[in-house]
């Protein structure tokens, strides 16, 4: 009888487990109850994610309007420590982590470690300044789970966490996107505006949007009031009313993108479309090249239909430690070339076969979390 009722606890845990991993996930790293903040999304004790570590309450000076910036978990014991997160296997997942010292310790010394997934190195977590850190990643998921992990690799440097988000992406978008790596964000732009878009509910994947209008470019904004899509990335309204042209038909735009001397393949997605209903006498047609002037292809935006245009440089041959793009008119165009948004990936290395260490994932069992 006892066997029974286990077995069944068990089948219960993992079918809920199952379907959570279809939902986004959002824990609050220290916070001992779960909690609704009003945008219909819970954010989630970590207690049911991880089984190592201790809870701070930053001090009143440090407080932020976040409620998850409030608090943070940090790690003195041993020298990884790991979360468990629920998911689904070759599922692609947006995962970002969030980290703010606020000088928990009493001390001006922010930690040094390192940040981990499923095995594979992330970055190292380094935070000289006050602001809160994000680092964003798109992976595909090798199994059911996905580990998160932090590792000292410093003397008396004690890893800390204030948030850790997991996002399932629809399996359509960046269909070109390698799967034997993941990609971290290096660049949103939301060309032509002057307010961010700080994701979720304006991004139904939480992507954050920074707002952008480059020197020598103009500033343009639809004249509609919705927008047809064909592209499979889903980016938010906002971030494709507001636009940038050239300043006239003959001049180009060229947009550099430094990404601190990481020779690794980037994955670029354009938006465009044309913002307003263009005259018989007009046109609107240019060129777009990349890295080392190679032409990708020639775009003519359509009136309220947003298209993306994607280019994965490993699938054309080239890696560069930098992103160069142009868009030049063509020859018979009456107006400038124009850019409404931009997204820019890098590539980690190959990811490694042999997942995270059960001994470091302590948090992982069949109990499935809850939902408020």
């Amino acid at each position: 009888m006892e066997i029974g009722v286990l077995f069944f606890l068990v089948f219960f845990s993992l079918k809920v487990l199952s379907q959570d991993a279809l939902a986004p996930l959002r824990i609050d790293c220290r916070s001992e109850t779960s909690y609704n903040t009003g945008d219909g999304i819970p954010w989630h004790t970590d207690l049911d994610f991880v089984k190592t570590g201790q809870n701070v309450q930053l001090s009143n000076g440090n407080l932020s309007t976040e409620r998850q910036i409030s608090t943070l978990r940090y790690f003195p014991e041993q020298n990884k420590n790991c979360y468990s997160l629920p998911a689904v296997a070759q599922k692609r997942y947006f995962t970002r982590a969030v980290f703010c010292y606020g000088k928990y310790d009493g001390l001006s010394r922010p930690p040094s470690f390192g940040l981990e997934f499923d095995g594979n190195k992330w970055t190292t977590v380094s935070n000289p300044t006050a602001e809160p850190q994000y680092y964003k990643l798109v992976y595909t998921s090798g199994g059911d789970f996905i580990s998160v992990c932090l590792a000292r690799t410093l003397d008396k440097q004690y890893p800390y966490i204030s948030a850790l988000e997991l996002w399932p992406l629809s399996d359509d978008m960046y269909a070109t996107m390698g799967q034997d790596r993941a990609w971290t964000t290096s660049y949103r732009y939301n060309y032509g505006a002057t307010e961010s878009i700080m994701g979720y509910p304006l991004d139904k994947y939480n992507r954050k949007w920074q707002p952008m209008i480059p020197q020598g470019t103009k500033a343009v904004h639809a004249s509609f009031a919705s927008i047809n899509r064909l592209t499979a990335e889903y980016p938010p309204d906002l971030a494709i009313f507001d636009a940038i042209e050239a300043p006239d038909p003959a001049s180009s735009m060229k947009f550099s993108f430094d990404t601190n001397g990481s020779a690794t393949f980037k994955y670029i997605v354009l938006y465009i479309l044309e913002t307003r209903f263009l005259n018989e006498n007009e046109t609107r047609a240019f060129d777009l090249y990349i890295l080392g002037g190679t032409y990708i292809t020639t775009i003519s935006p359509q009136y309220q239909i947003c298209r993306d245009f994607e280019v994965d440089t490993e699938s054309i041959g080239l890696s560069d430690e930098d992103i160069c793009i142009q868009l030049l008119p063509t020859i018979n165009t009456t107006l400038p070339p124009i850019i409404g948004a931009i997204e820019i990936y890098a590539s980690t290395r190959p990811l490694v076969t042999t997942r995270t260490s059960q001994d470091d994932c302590k948090a992982r069992s069949f109990t499935a979390f809850r939902h408020f």
